[in-house]
């Protein structure tokens, strides 16, 4: 096999996300491990790209990605470890460039050698220090920042929507221009989980109104007329007010249990129609499969 061919980039998450937000036109800086000889100083140098770098004895792993009939293979290399003395020395580098009111993000993957509760460890130093935090990781990492949420909550985890910006931002930082597949069906997922439902709550009046202002005895029989009045309401909002609605469950009241029971269930199974179609329209809108 040959190449035809190939480009050599700074890369890793927290360098990317750097370099998008510098590309956005704010205020940067990275902060990382590195020997004063290692190529990535060379790369960032040339995207100009303020650093702050801790010295370590090895080198910065280098990730090979393959792009070859339209299939990308990615081999990553796991590192070399850090030793106490590089660990400590990186806390201190990154703590030392804080100050009360900057915005930190703790970002990728941790190094061989670093606890893995480590960015766990630096929340709660850098929001001591003032600082807002937010961190970008996954699986033990991710895992080990739970478990101690009750001291180490970071900011950022707490808004979603700003993690997705974090993400697109890594991607600005790589050069890609389409977002992949994988962080579209990130933001499909998103909007279905924090999308309102088609809810009798749409309606102006509820159960409390039915029963304490009409007289309806709780049970199948009111959750069947709520469903029919969400299923007028879905065909004409107009229809939404209190003196309609209040009409209609009088004359919903005289029908049949029977009767009720076949409308309800009918107005039910629409309901849950048209909120598959609004979830389908989501997925739609990011180009993912449901």
């Amino acid at each position: 096999h040959r190449i035809e061919t190939d480009r050599i980039q700074p890369g890793g998450k927290g360098i990317n996300v750097a370099l998008g937000v510098q590309q956005a036109g704010l205020e940067t800086l990275a902060v990382f491990q590195a020997s004063k000889t290692d190529p990535l100083l060379g790369l960032l140098k040339e995207a100009g790209l303020p650093c702050r770098v801790s010295p370590i004895n090895g080198r910065v792993r280098t990730n090979i990605t393959v792009l070859a009939d339209g299939v990308t293979t990615k081999i990553n290399e796991p590192g070399e470890p850090l030793s106490e003395e590089e660990i400590a020395a990186l806390e201190r580098t990154l703590i030392d460039v804080v100050s009360d009111g900057d915005t930190i993000m703790l970002s990728g993957s941790l190094a061989p050698g670093l606890p893995v509760n480590e960015y766990a460890r630096l929340v709660r130093e850098l929001r001591a220090k003032g600082a807002w935090v937010g961190v970008d990781t996954s699986d033990a990492p991710l895992v080990a920042l739970a478990e101690e949420f009750e001291t180490s909550a970071p900011d950022l985890v707490e808004n979603i929507w700003d993690l997705m910006q974090v993400r697109e931002c890594d991607r600005v930082g790589m050069s890609k221009v389409e977002a992949p597949y994988r962080l579209r069906k990130y933001h499909a997922m998103i909007e279905e989980a924090l999308h309102d439902p088609i809810s009798v709550k749409q309606l102006k009046i509820d159960g409390n109104y039915l029963i304490k202002d009409m007289g309806i005895i709780p049970g199948p029989k009111m959750g069947f007329m709520l469903n029919i009045l969400l299923e007028e309401v879905l065909e004409d909002p107009k229809k939404n007010e209190i003196e309609f609605l209040r009409g209609r469950v009088e004359a919903l009241n005289k029908l049949s249990d029977q009767e009720l029971f076949k409308m309800g269930t009918k107005a039910k199974e629409k309901k849950e129609e048209l909120e598959e179609q609004e979830v389908q329209k989501l997925h739609e809108k990011h180009k993912v499969k449901k």
